[in-house]
């Protein structure tokens, strides 16, 4: 729901077999690459499943990612189609994509496809959503479903393909970790095009709970979505959850419907922990930590004492083993950084 939509699961997927059908019209077929570049709104869950439902395989694009990046990710990814908005701001994906593939650094890129207003050259996303659903392939667990690539940070993104068998398990063997049921509602502004906001969406489909899209992150807006919207479980980064509390955009919120904020992404400060702490009076944040290759790694449980959450990343998740490693393979000393593995 959002967006002043509300979804059902069996009208979700009406919607998402028309998609994967216009998908298969234009030529794309299981096993090719789509890249989409999308906020957190229903267009991105419709492209998701869209294209995975069928077995083609998804790509994302960062939403900060310009033309240089976009070029050596769907160049490398070899991706048929992108999936994007029409505008962010100043910037336009769809125009630099079609550049890109006219001067033939993206020789695979056949189409090109907007949410917004289209140009020549591209597509609107609206004719997915209209075409006449038809025979679609039955991908089986094994078959490819994402292509994530990793951010850089240390090296070259890196391409990490990924099938249902890896994430889906580890998201299934969470749900009870995370005491996730059907009656939850989840709400992430960590972005999807990262794995951590993809997470939120897993664990939510897994389980057959509700999510509630917001597609755009300010810290007034998603402290009103929180009061107003009433959810369960929110994802959410260290540095949005630091802009709130900075920004005094929690103060006097009501947050009862709230069991536990998810965070991850980055090392969360012990007082942030503990400021978002004060303001859910029936919940407690999580820390997770996770990475490209594994989605997540290791946890806080929501039972968990809020010292714990406060100071550590958890116990690993099931099925997971994690080891911490010095640089020289010494013994760690008492606050020596190490290498998570």
């Amino acid at each position: 729901s959002g967006e002043g939509i509300s979804l059902t699961y069996a009208e979700l997927q009406h919607e998402v077999r028309n998609v994967a059908s216009g998908l298969m019209a234009l030529g794309i077929e299981p096993g090719e690459v789509v890249s989409v570049q999308l906020p957190n709104g229903l267009e991105y869950v419709l492209s998701y499943l869209g294209i995975t439902y069928y077995g083609a395989v998804m790509s994302t694009l960062y939403l900060p990612h310009r033309e240089a990046e976009m070029a050596n990710i769907m160049a490398h990814a070899r991706t048929r189609a992108l999936i994007c908005l029409d505008t962010q701001g100043d910037f336009s994906p769809g125009e630099t994509a079609l550049a890109l593939k006219r001067n033939g650094t993206l020789p695979d890129l056949t189409e090109i496809i907007v949410v917004g207003e289209p140009n020549d050259g591209t597509r609107n996303f609206a004719t997915l959503l209209d075409t006449k659903p038809t025979e679609l392939p039955s991908p089986v667990a094994a078959d490819p479903m994402l292509l994530l690539y990793t951010s850089g940070t240390t090296a070259g993104p890196k391409g990490v393909p990924h099938n249902a068998h890896t994430l889906l398990s580890n998201t299934r063997l969470g749900i009870p970790e995370h005491a996730v049921t059907p009656e939850d509602r989840f709400l992430s502004v960590a972005p999807f095009g990262h794995l951590f906001g993809q997470y939120s969406l897993h664990l939510a489909w897994c389980a057959g709970a509700e999510t509630h899209l917001m597609a755009t992150f300010t810290p007034p807006a998603f402290a009103e979505t929180i009061e107003t919207e009433r959810p369960t479980v929110v994802f959410a980064a260290p540095a949005q959850l630091s802009a709130c509390v900075a920004s005094g955009a929690f103060a006097g919120r009501d947050f009862s419907s709230v069991r536990m904020v998810i965070t991850a992404g980055s090392a969360v400060p012990a007082e942030l922990v503990a400021a978002v702490n004060e303001v859910l009076p029936n919940g407690a944040v999580c820390q997770l930590w996770g990475m490209t290759e594994t989605q997540a790694g290791s946890y806080t449980r929501h039972d968990d004492p809020p010292e714990v959450a406060g100071r550590s990343a958890g116990r690993p998740s099931p099925g997971t083993q994690a080891r911490t490693v010095a640089d020289d393979g010494s013994p760690l000393l008492p606050g020596q950084e190490c290498e998570l593995q």
